[in-house]
C-alpha cells in the first residue's frame, strides 16, 4: 500500500480507537507506521515511491483471514443463496483465499467449544458445504480444520460425496477421492 493511501487508513484506525475510549489522543500516522516496521510486521520499501508491505505474507493472510470470517459471519443464521453464491464466487473458488480461509476454519474450530460455538458451528458447516461445490478434496480439508463440531454437521455431505467420486469410473477420480479421505 502506497504512503498517500496508509498514512489515511492508520488515522482512521487510530480515530475509532480514540472514539471507543481506548486512547486518549489519536496517534501520528507516521509513527504508527514507523512502529510497525521496527517491529517487523510492516517493511517499507523507497522504490519506486515509498509504500508499504507486510514483512511476512502469514501476517496479511492472517487479517485477510479475519476480514473474510466478518464476511462469513454476516451471512448467518440464514445464508441468503445469491449471498453465499458470490461469497463462493469470491472467496472459496479462488485458489488465492485458500490459506485464509484455512486459518478461518482454525478459528472456527476453537469458537466453537466457546460459550457462542453454535455460531461458529453454522459458520463452519456453510464454509464446507460451499467448499464442497467446488472442491471435495478442499471441503474434506476445511471440515478437518474446523474440528469436532462442524464434522458432526458435514460428514454426510462430505463422505457421500467423496464416495460418488470413488465410485466413479477412471483412476483420477479415486485418487481425488482418497486425497479427500
Amino acid at each position: 500500500i502506497s504512503e498517500e493511501k496508509a498514512r489515511p487508513a492508520v488515522a482512521a484506525v487510530g480515530n475509532r480507537v480514540k472514539d471507543a475510549g481506548q486512547i486518549a489522543a489519536g496517534p501520528y500516522p507516521g509513527s504508527v507506521l514507523g512502529t510497525l516496521c521496527a517491529h517487523h510486521v510492516l517493511e517499507r520499501q523507497d522504490y519506486p515511491e515509498v509504500a508499504f508491505r507486510f514483512e511476512h505474507q502469514q501476517f496479511q493472510e492472517f487479517y485477510a483471514a479475519v476480514g473474510i470470517g466478518k464476511k462469513l459471519f454476516d451471512l448467518l443464521p440464514e445464508a441468503e443463496q445469491h449471498k453465499g453464491l458470490e461469497f463462493t464466487k469470491s472467496y472459496v473458488n479462488e485458489p488465492a483465499w485458500a490459506e485464509p480461509l484455512r486459518l478461518l476454519a482454525d478459528d472456527i474450530r476453537g469458537r466453537s467449544g466457546a460459550a457462542d460455538g453454535a455460531r461458529a458451528i453454522l459458520a463452519g458447516t456453510l464454509l464446507v458445504k460451499m467448499a464442497l461445490n467446488v472442491d471435495p478434496v478442499f471441503a474434506a480439508e476445511l471440515a478437518r480444520l474446523c474440528g469436532g463440531h462442524v464434522w458432526k454437521e458435514v460428514r454426510t455431505a462430505v463422505g457421500e460425496r467423496l464416495r460418488s467420486l470413488f465410485a466413479y469410473p477412471g483412476q483420477n477420480y479415486r485418487n481425488f477421492a482418497l486425497a479427500g479421505m
